[in-house]
């Protein structure tokens, strides 16, 4: 692989941001269609509560599998081509979600979907080899800001248009959504600007990375229904062990690995992957364990009784503090470091999930306090992609943004399975009826805790570079 491609002139230099920036907000809008729908479609299919998470699950499991597989092929091949394929191919899922006529061609349609969940790192990757160096770290800031911004305006946008049709309508709405902003992106970044390398995809690595990431999410997706002792679960355990350590053994002794061992054991990669764990916990859990809050009817002991379009509007604020905390971690990241920025956010995120136990009395309380969690996650999403692609080698930067992303995915399936079981978990009579939720908050207050000392474990900028050099 040759070095970095030279910085492209500042007018199309804003084009290509400004289509990156799109190309992440339609895959988080798409990624977030259907946490709201579920309860709609467990109903029109008639599904029990741990089926329709297969929802949730499959896709998951495909954008695991693929999003560092995809991210390499972009270091093989070419990021903007393999950007224009996954853009594609997410839109293809989309369409297929709306023509769904059962529960399982929407799943099939999901697992479609989910091939596309490489367009954030290959985003990371562009903008990094075609702006200036000085502009790299407030783009990458802006572009993982909307990623969380388009989540919320996801959920926000779902709400909107049940009111107008049934779940196909939501997603003929994701679909025209994808179809522009491939257009987009087929426009706005020059196939010219890739960099190819003479590298091969080693398939044997893929292939033992697709096993044991997908037995690994079976297991904290679906343990609860199996039964953690049971036989099935038992085994895919000792799978997932014995094919994680064989892919280990495998990808240090391979010239072209499809993640490079040695530059997941550099400690701001590692520091970086834990928090994308923890991040991915936070988002997926409050994605689900917000709305059903703010649906449960007031005489069941908490909740406000609101309607899918009336749950959009209370966590709009939340999706506005997205972006209020990406636009503010470029400016951050200049004045006190990506570390000291991601313990701040982790802070806010904390302060803010201490506060739900105490101020959900009334909408207004309860939207005003997750502001606090929107800075929060908004602001440390957009660190992360700063400090992992400046701590790994440019050719290598593909499929480590993808593996951040893909470990942050895994961190969602374990906080859907976390909201799952505790929205469905019984309680003694002599308790109150919102104690169910006072554990999941505090369960997410020890979450952003650990995040915390996780960006604290961080090196300091400076030190980040000579690790790399190194």
């Amino acid at each position: 692989m040759e070095g970095m491609s030279s910085s492209l002139r500042a007018p199309r230099a804003a084009f290509v941001l400004a289509a990156a920036i799109i190309a992440t907000v339609c895959f988080s809008i798409l990624q977030s269609f259907m946490a709201p729908l579920l309860p709609s479609l467990q109903e029109t299919f008639n599904l029990s509560t741990t089926t329709v998470t297969w929802l949730m699950t499959g896709y998951l499991l495909s954008a695991c599998i693929t999003a560092p597989i995809v991210g390499r092929l972009g270091d093989i091949y070419g990021h903007v081509f393999v950007l224009r394929i996954a853009m594609l191919v997410m839109t293809g899922g989309m369409v297929m979600q709306a023509v769904s006529w059962n529960f399982e061609s929407l799943l099939a349609a999901r697992f479609i979907q989910g091939c596309g969940g490489a367009i954030i790192p290959l985003c990371y990757v562009i903008l990094r080899r075609t702006l200036p160096e000085e502009r790299v770290p407030f783009a990458l800031g802006i572009v993982s800001s909307m990623a969380a911004l388009g989540g919320g305006t996801g959920l926000v946008m779902v709400g909107l248009v049940v009111h107008l049709g049934d779940f196909h309508l939501a997603f003929w709405t994701a679909s025209v959504i994808g179809a522009l902003s491939s257009l987009i992106v087929f426009v706005g970044i020059p196939a010219s600007i890739d960099e190819r390398s003479r590298q091969r995809l080693d398939a044997l690595g893929a292939l033992l990375l697709a096993i044991w990431l997908s037995l690994l999410l079976i297991i904290v997706s679906q343990g609860g229904a199996f039964g953690w002792l049971s036989l099935p679960i038992v085994l895919m355990i000792v799978g997932v062990v014995l094919s994680f350590a064989f892919w280990v053994w495998w990808e240090q002794r391979v010239s072209d690995p499809v993640i490079d061992i040695r530059v997941m054991k550099a400690r701001p990669v590692i520091w970086s992957n834990l928090l994308a764990f923890f991040f991915g916990i936070m988002m997926f859990t409050t994605q689900i364990l917000f709305p059903q809050f703010l649906q449960t009817a007031p005489e069941n002991g908490y909740g406000f009784g609101l309607t899918v379009g009336g749950i959009s509007l209370a966590m709009l604020p939340q999706t506005a503090a997205f972006g209020v905390g990406g636009l503010f971690a470029g400016w951050l990241e200049r004045v006190i470091g990506s570390r000291i920025s991601i313990v701040i956010g982790s802070l806010f995120c904390t302060v803010g999930f201490s506060g739900l136990l105490f101020l959900h009395g009334n909408v207004v309380q309860f939207s005003s306090t997750i502001v606090l969690i929107g800075i929060g996650i908004g602001l440390t999403y957009a660190q992360l992609a700063n400090v992992v692609t400046r701590s790994v080698p440019s050719d290598k930067v593909g499929a480590s943004t993808g593996m951040n992303t893909n470990i942050r995915n895994i961190g969602g399936a374990v906080g859907t399975t976390l909201a799952a079981t505790i929205i469905m978990a019984p309680i003694g009579q002599a308790a109150p009826p919102i104690l169910n939720f006072g554990i999941g908050i505090g369960l997410l207050i020890i979450v952003s805790i650990f995040a915390m000392l996780c960006a604290w474990a961080l090196p300091h900028d400076r030190e980040e570079r000579v690790l790399v050099a190194a």
